[in-house]
Order: structure tokens, then C-alpha cells, then sequence
């Protein structure tokens, strides 16, 4: 799993945005760093792997086209060399047997890639000119970067969704409405929209009868007894920064499934979202009944699941019938998320 602290986050952070990974790009090719540029299309094409809209044959032929593209001595892509435990992982991948393996069996390579390799690389591209004026915008002060972090972050569906699940059990969520009707208004192209957004944006937040008052600062208290449409933007980001100070660090500590997000938007890629879980499946065989384990890693529905072991146990999905530990028949189509951990698979003569 990614370690998600120290330098290593902030790296990761740094690829994940296509404009900052094209400066990383744009600087690994002047300096010649070929296996760096190998790398990022590596993770790159592993995250790929994880897209929820993609069908369990079109990513366990990705797989196997990692696997002999970058993971294979000899190919001209080949990363084998920067790892710290190349031999073993080239044993792995030597034997490795079409589905039987998640896109995340390649995160122990990666976490290698990110902590190992890539940090000198990272530390050294860190003190050139074109990173510095990158961040120059960003470094206005230390609760400014965090809070273009919490932006981002709240201006991703899932991400805005949890935050709010969090500020409404701190009973502080109207600092989130304010954020992002003001993004709204600040978006709007038309003169009509943006007035009837201000209005709105009054009437709900800032004005004597306010149904979300803010909680204003002495200062933005006197400033808004004169308000004005361009204080929205500078309040916008007085906001950002209190959530910054105050809940942003509670939040990624205390929300469980903030880590997991973190990890699961790697280069901006919608990664699997069905939570990790073990299956007990029943078999049929002349002996009785095989016991499985299967973990669900890459697969969605019953169906994905079952199809290749189905097939190394040479049963056809259409000749079986899955009924869960009471006997009630299982849809092969049902999502993952939605079955119980306890299913048989029975043959046609069983």
C-alpha cells in the first residue's frame, strides 16, 4: 500500500495532477532520466487497471501486457533494475498465471518506485528553477498549500461528499455550501447569472436573515456590512484557509476511508470503490464439496468472480447455480458489494 506521509505523499500528489506530472515529464527528458519516464507510465497504466468501467478481460489483458512490457528482463521498457528486490519480482512474474492476480499485486512495486528510486530524483527536482516557479503561487504560507489541497479535494464528487459527511457531525458544514456556491458564481459567464447568484449567495450566508450564516472573523464582520460581489472571492479563501487550520488535519486522521481515497485517485483515475472482502466458495467435486477463499480485488459482480475459477474446474457458468449459506439463489450479475461472504456454487448434477 502507498505510505501516505512524508515526502512520498507530496510526490504522489505531484503526479496525480496532469499539469504538475507534465513538468515532472518535460524535466525527466531534459535530464535523460528514461527509466524515471519508464516508471510513471508503469504506475500510470497500473492505475488504468483499477477504472470500475472497465470489464474484467479488457484489464486482465492490460495485465499481462504490463507484465511483459515492464516487468520482463530483456523488453526496452523493462524497470526490473531500479527495484530494490528485482530478482524475486521477476520470479513472481515469470510464473504468473492469467487470473489469479489485482492490479493491486503491483502496489508493493510501486510503494518501491515512490520511496526508493524516484526520491532522489524527486528531491533533486525539488530545487530546480522551473518547480520553484511552479510553486510560487502555492507558497504565499504553509495553511495556503493545504488550503489548495482542500479545494481540490472538495471539488471531487466523492471527496466533497465525504468532507460534508464530516463537517455535518462538527455542525460546521456551511463553510462547504459557501465554498462551493461561490465556485459556482465565480464559473458563471452570463452578468443575469452571476447577479442572481450573488443574490443567493447573500441571502443564504452573509445578510441579517441568512439561513447558513458564516462564522465571520471581527474583520470580515465589519467588511461585509458593505458588502459587495468582490468580497466573494477573498472570503472564499478565508474560508478555505479556517477549514484548512482547523478541520482539514482532524479530517484526514479521523475519516477512515480518506487514505483510501487518497490512494484511489491516482492520476486523477476513478479507481475500484467495492470494499476489500473475502469470499468462502463451495465447489462441487466427486469427492464432495472443495472449500475456496477468494479475495474480490479486481472483480464487481458474482460472474467475474466466479469465471475463471469456474474454468480451472472445468464448469461452465451457464450449466451452475450459486445459492448463498441459506439456500437462496444468487444472481450471477449481482455486485459484489451486495453478496454475502458465504456462497456455493453447485454443478448440474449436484
Amino acid at each position: 500500500e502507498f505510505r501516505m506521509d512524508g515526502d512520498c505523499t507530496e510526490l504522489v500528489r505531484f503526479i496525480s495532477n496532469p499539469e504538475s506530472l507534465a513538468l515532472f515529464n518535460t524535466y525527466l527528458t531534459r535530464t535523460s532520466q528514461k527509466m524515471a519516464l519508464q516508471c510513471l507510465e508503469f504506475m500510470k497504466e497500473t492505475a488504468e487497471l483499477k477504472d470500475a468501467s472497465k470489464g474484467r478481460l479488457q484489464r486482465e489483458t492490460a495485465t499481462i501486457q504490463i507484465i511483459l512490457k515492464y516487468l520482463t528482463k530483456g523488453q526496452p521498457a523493462c524497470i526490473l533494475s531500479c527495484l530494490t528486490n528485482s530478482k524475486s519480482v521477476a520470479q513472481k512474474f515469470e510464473s504468473y498465471e492469467p487470473g489469479t492476480g489485482g492490479a493491486d499485486m503491483y502496489e508493493p512495486i510501486e510503494t518501491d518506485i515512490l520511496e526508493n528510486f524516484m526520491m532522489d530524483i524527486w528531491v533533486k527536482f525539488q530545487r530546480e528553477p522551473e518547480y520553484l516557479e511552479y510553486r510560487k503561487p502555492f507558497r504565499i504560507n504553509k495553511n495556503m498549500e493545504v488550503y489548495l489541497r482542500v479545494h481540490e479535494h472538495i471539488r471531487n464528487p466523492t471527496g466533497e461528499k465525504m468532507f460534508r459527511e464530516y463537517l455535518t457531525k462538527k455542525y460546521c458544514e456551511e463553510n462547504l455550501d459557501y465554498i462551493l456556491a461561490a465556485d459556482q458564481y465565480l464559473a458563471a459567464k452570463s452578468s443575469s447569472e452571476k447577479k442572481t447568484l450573488a443574490a443567493h449567495i447573500y441571502d443564504t450566508f452573509i445578510g441579517p436573515k441568512a439561513t447558513k450564516p458564516l462564522g465571520l472573523t471581527p474583520k470580515w464582520e465589519s467588511d461585509v456590512r458593505d458588502w459587495e460581489t468582490s468580497m466573494i472571492e477573498p472570503l472564499q479563501t478565508e474560508t478555505l484557509i479556517l477549514l484548512a487550520r482547523t478541520m482539514w488535519p482532524l479530517y484526514t486522521k479521523e475519516h477512515e476511508e480518506y487514505a483510501k481515497y487518497l490512494s484511489n485517485h491516482i492520476f486523477g483515475v476513478p479507481q475500484e470503490t467495492v470494499p476489500d472482502r473475502l469470499f468462502l466458495i463451495f465447489y462441487p467435486t466427486k469427492e464432495g464439496l472443495e472449500k475456496k477463499t477468494v479475495a474480490n480485488s479486481n472483480f464487481t459482480t458474482v460472474r467475474e468472480l466466479l469465471t475463471v475459477q469456474c474454468e480451472n474446474r472445468g464448469l461452465s457458468l451457464a450449466s451452475i447455480v450459486v445459492k448463498d449459506k441459506q439456500g437462496k439463489e444468487v444472481d450471477l450479475d449481482l455486485p459484489l458489494s451486495k453478496v454475502p461472504d458465504r456462497i456455493v456454487v453447485l454443478g448440474e448434477s449436484k
